[in-house]
């Protein structure tokens, strides 16, 4: 488990708290009180979030898990395919379950709604440190639902892209910061 400075969670909270707050849009509804059991189901659950592992090709196709399955797609990564419950609650801007491998770093950042997402991100990442891996409890040992190599290099891509841009190494560089620590 990583440790972190009582600064950095006072900040990362501080943060993460008042921007989703502000920005999501969100109002309390009647199916919050669903959606938070399914959020406690998924900790439960074998595959968490997920209902199978899937192969994500380059060209768009996506395959069954099977050894080199995109390697006449363009190549492609594999991770866990979100089962309907998350997807649900995708929809309902509640951006959980979340992958970084394969992500394209320019398109994502360019996103109207980025900020919210990378914010949600960013509180995803770290409810799995504290939370003995939260939604992902048992998906952690899910063989396949994550490649960590693709995941790290997703991060790196996206981050540096955000990096690129000046408001992410000015007024959002606190966020940006914390991203360098849980991604």
């Amino acid at each position: 488990m990583r440790k972190f400075s009582a600064t950095t969670l006072t900040i990362f909270i501080t943060l993460v708290s008042f921007t989703v707050t502000a920005e999501s849009g969100h109002s309390a509804q009647p199916s919050n009180s669903k959606y938070r059991t399914w959020i406690e189901q998924m900790k439960q659950a074998p595959r968490g979030p997920f209902a199978n592992i899937r192969w994500y090709c380059s060209d768009g196709t996506v395959l069954p898990p099977k050894a080199y399955a995109c390697k006449d797609h363009g190549g492609g990564v594999q991770h866990g395919q979100r089962n309907d419950q998350t997807r649900t609650l995708r929809e309902k801007g509640y951006w959980i379950a979340n992958f970084l491998a394969g992500v394209d770093a320019k398109t994502e950042v360019a996103r109207e709604d980025f900020q919210d997402r990378y914010n949600q991100l960013l509180i995803e990442k770290f409810l799995i440190i504290i939370d003995d891996g939260w939604i992902m409890r048992k998906a952690q040992f899910y063989r396949g639902a994550f490649q960590e190599e693709d995941e790290r290099e997703g991060a790196r891509k996206l981050l540096t892209e955000m990096a690129a841009q000046a408001e992410w190494i000015g007024l959002r560089y606190p966020a940006l910061r914390i991203g360098v620590r849980l991604l």
